[in-house]
């Protein structure tokens, strides 16, 4: 019994999404050069990491070059978080508040740092599903 999915026209209708949203930011559209971001779970330190490499990314300007973001257990959580935030923004004042400035951080990376050492999940990413997400995210 089929379930009316098929493999190539899902791909197709991803590539032509990525394509739109990279024109949007006059990058040329993919071929071969999707970018994947995977984050992995540990508990808070990993979260931290996450976070860490996240920064980094922004602060290096290719932060709007990924096109897919994964995450499990904890990276499940920061996963959630940023993809929240950059539906509620654009990924450029996310990239933004990523970077920071000196002696301040942004409100949304303020709140994950008070959620995470509290050990609640409450009020930054409800919708997470238990275990794993993937997301794709581009403006």
């Amino acid at each position: 019994m089929s379930m009316g999915f098929n493999l190539e026209q899902i791909l197709e209708k991803e590539r032509v999404w990525i394509a739109t949203s990279r024109a949007s930011r006059g990058e040329s559209a993919p071929h071969d050069d999707l970018v994947g971001l995977a984050l992995s779970g540990g508990g808070a330190r990993s979260a931290t990491f996450a976070l860490g490499v996240l920064r980094g990314l922004a602060r290096a300007g290719v932060f709007d070059r990924i096109d897919y973001v994964s995450g499990v257990s904890e990276g499940c959580y920061i996963t959630g978080w940023l993809t929240t935030w950059i539906r509620r923004a654009s990924i450029e004042q996310v990239e933004e508040g990523l970077r920071g400035t000196p002696g301040a951080e942004s409100p949304q990376i303020q709140r994950l740092r008070q959620s995470v050492s509290g050990a609640s999940v409450s009020g930054v990413a409800t919708d997470l599903p238990a275990g794993m997400t993937n997301a794709r995210f581009t403006a």
